[in-house]
């Protein structure tokens, strides 16, 4: 399991690559990072610690949650690729040039 309680995220590619892997993610609710995670992980508030500690204790006793996380993970994660970025970025040089 992966858990990124970040305050501050340009992207998320720990998450990207955790998820790839198929470990199940908690993540901050801040930045960028529910953008990565989508419905593939838990969001939490980064300031909070019982709430960490307790979606923590959750993912650790129920082998259903982390099945569906991991499941959800690797799906999640197969839609970051370079060529999809190269894709986005094309797309907004030309919004920018035009």
């Amino acid at each position: 399991a992966l858990a990124l309680p970040s305050l501050h995220e340009g992207f998320g590619m720990p998450l990207a690559e955790a998820m790839a892997c198929g470990a199940p993610t908690l993540a901050a609710n801040t930045s960028c990072l529910p953008e990565v995670v989508g419905d593939a992980g838990r969001l939490l508030p980064p300031r909070v610690p019982d709430a960490w500690a307790e979606a923590f204790t959750r993912l650790l006793d129920d082998s259903a949650l982390r099945a569906d996380l991991r499941a959800r993970g690797i799906a999640r994660a197969a839609t970051f690729t370079w060529q999809r970025a190269a894709e986005v970025a094309e797309g907004a040089l030309d919004e920018i040039r035009d």
